[in-house]
């Protein structure tokens, strides 16, 4: 095929008008498992939505979680790497009060990050749809690649973008942009080549570059207008200046706000604003729009940003910003496919225990929750988090809501729930059924989560933990056995009797698979769920049922840094940093003056000078 003969000609990390084609340093034999053109000692290769350094998928690393609760150990406030990293510093907290918040402190400046961030799987497949329309029958060219990592590209992966690329020019010849690359005529080819390479490159390609990919036609064996099309595509998907969004045009200025110790950073061209704007809002490319204006220099200043971010999650893009919010709300709640520390969506259930229990639930249940959490996202205010009673349900999911399954279908339908009966997110099926064991409830796994929700950290029980029985005794209900269990050890029962079992036993009307409950299915015993104090940040206070407690963790100022906190680490793609962390506080004071859209979040974190400056590592 014309493609084999042509692949030594691909681009070889032509970034900003002074590379040139290298013909030896494509093949995977060449690179030792890195992409040509994007070594760069030190530096990171992120995976993130939008940015410049993702933390790594925890899926794809150790991490230390713990025993008790399966989730993640927190680390000291200020380094916590969004619960993928190994806690060495906290020991089990000995007071009764909430652990402080794993948040940082601002740092008024720009945090190190990478000039060569790679296409996350799910941005390579969104541009190419963007740009040529095409789509396997499985719906992702990214099916067959590895997992999203940061550091050197592996061999196997490169490998697997160049047999994506040989599939999709094939698939792209036959649409508009293919066949205009098929013109015999050299101006005619010359204006395909540019107006594709501007979409692909995010900027406009060099004379050079385009008589590069136009010489592609004089190749010999002589191809036919369409295998010659075929290789300019095929070409322009390897090339290290599609696979990164390279920053490298970039002068250096002062960065402001850091007179007492002056901290010198590059300032991105008008064509690196545009690509950071479009990766972080759409996962994709820039519109024409928004070339135009990097064409014309006219994203320089915060309020041009401001105005470009603002049209781009607008009524009109909603399909297109929706996914990134919903990705943002994912990590927030640390929903994974792929992380072992993750539990959402990954337990099955004691059908004789709980017969309104079926497979299925799993995937409507998760489907739930994306849809809630790209409604609210975009349409909502921050404690609809918490308090909303909007709930997507089909005919296998709604018995568990008290609803008659006869009158929904296969689809999810968007309903309104009881709003004193589940209140938010945490008490939709989703979150019940996953943070619970096959044969019972777990109000240390559900109390567990809501402190790090609440900014506390859980501390590292005694390893032997999950071994240690129910004492001998006669229990009532699930939250009798769980205190008596806590208190084997005082370790334990310090932490968990104070901080841990509270929060968790306010749920247990709510059972091991989402529905409400009014007897403990295990002990037979009448659930109450009133408890004598919760231990909140701001001090603790008695709580009586869902609603109450919701209500108290939505209106937590540390709920709202933390939220605002993993958000923009979504979005810029990087851990938590003290540098990012002065936009989170900064958002989180919009939350707390009220009335705030969290679809403002997004442009918001674009106005923080990160966004147009970068600082690269020593």
């Amino acid at each position: 095929m014309i493609l084999a003969s042509l692949a030594s000609v691909a681009c070889s990390g032509e970034t900003g008008g002074d590379s040139t084609m290298n013909p030896g340093a494509i093949t995977p034999a060449a690179s030792s498992g890195v992409m040509p053109g994007t070594e760069a000692p030190g530096a990171i290769t992120p995976s993130g939505v939008g940015g410049t350094n993702t933390p790594a998928d925890p899926g794809a690393q150790p991490v230390a979680t713990d025993p008790m609760t399966g989730l993640p150990v927190s680390p000291t406030p200020g380094t916590q790497p969004q619960g993928n990293g190994p806690d060495t510093t906290n020991p089990t907290p000995t007071t009764t009060d909430m652990p402080p918040p794993a948040t940082g402190t601002c740092q008024p400046g720009v945090p190190i990050t990478s000039q060569i961030p790679r296409l996350t799987n799910l941005q390579y497949d969104t541009v190419v749809k963007d740009i040529f329309n095409v789509s396997p029958a499985s719906g992702k060219w990214s099916d067959s690649f590895e997992a999203d990592t940061v550091g050197e590209l592996p061999s196997t992966q490169w490998a697997n973008y160049l047999a994506a690329a040989d599939k999709i020019a094939a698939a792209v010849v036959a649409t508009p942009v293919g066949q205009s690359l098929t013109c015999a005529d050299g101006a005619c080819l010359d204006a395909g080549i540019k107006a594709l390479g501007r979409q692909m490159f995010r900027r406009p390609l060099t004379d050079a570059e385009v008589a590069k990919f136009t010489a592609l036609k004089d190749l010999q064996p002589a191809g036919t207008p369409e295998e010659i099309a075929a290789a300019i595509v095929y070409s322009m998907l390897i090339s290290p200046s599609f696979l990164t969004r390279a920053e490298l045009d970039a002068p250096e200025v002062m960065v402001p706000g850091t007179d007492a110790a002056p901290q010198m950073a590059h300032q991105l061209s008008d064509y690196e604003v545009a690509a950071r704007l479009s990766f972080m809002l759409w996962g994709s490319v820039p519109d024409q729009v928004l070339a135009d204006a990097a064409d014309a220099k006219e994203l320089e200043t915060k309020e041009q940003i401001a105005a470009q971010a603002a049209r781009m999650v607008g009524p009109e893009f909603k399909d297109r910003v929706m996914p990134v919010i919903n990705g943002a709300h994912r990590f927030y709640a640390n929903i994974s496919d792929t992380s072992s520390t993750s539990r959402w969506g990954k337990m099955d259930h004691d059908t004789a225990k709980f017969p309104e229990y079926l497979p299925a639930q799993k995937a409507a249940t998760m489907a739930e929750m994306d849809a809630l959490f790209a409604d609210i996202g975009y349409n909502g205010k921050f404690e609809d988090l918490f308090l909303s009673n909007v709930a997507y349900v089909n005919a296998d999911t709604a018995g568990l809501y008290g609803l008659n399954p006869a009158d929904y279908g296969a689809d999810l339908t968007r309903v309104e729930l009881d709003a004193m009966a589940r209140p938010g997110f945490i008490t939709r099926a989703a979150f019940l059924s996953s943070f619970a064991h096959p044969d019972s409830t777990a109000p240390i796994l559900r109390g567990a989560f809501l402190i790090r929700i609440m900014g506390g950290q859980t501390g590292v029980p005694d390893p032997n933990a999950l071994k240690t029985p129910i004492p001998d005794g006669t229990y009532a209900t699930n939250a009798e056995a769980t205190k008596a269990l806590t208190s084997v050890q005082d370790s334990c029962k310090s932490c968990h009797w104070t901080n841990i079992n509270p929060p968790g036993f306010v749920l247990e009307n709510f059972s091991a698979v989402g529905s409400i409950q009014t007897k403990d299915p295990v002990y037979g015993g009448d659930i109450t769920t009133a408890v004598d104090a919760v231990n909140f940040p701001a001090g603790s206070k008695p709580i009586n049922n869902a609603f109450e407690l919701m209500t108290e963790i939505a209106a937590g100022r540390a709920t709202k840094e933390i939220y605002a906190e993993k958000y923009v680490s979504y979005a810029t793609g990087r851990e938590a940093n003290d540098y990012d962390t002065c936009t989170a506080i900064q958002i989180a004071d919009k939350i707390e003056a009220g009335n705030y859209s969290l679809a403002s979040v997004l442009p918001d974190i674009t106005q923080a000078d990160s966004f147009r400056l970068r600082v690269a590592g020593e």
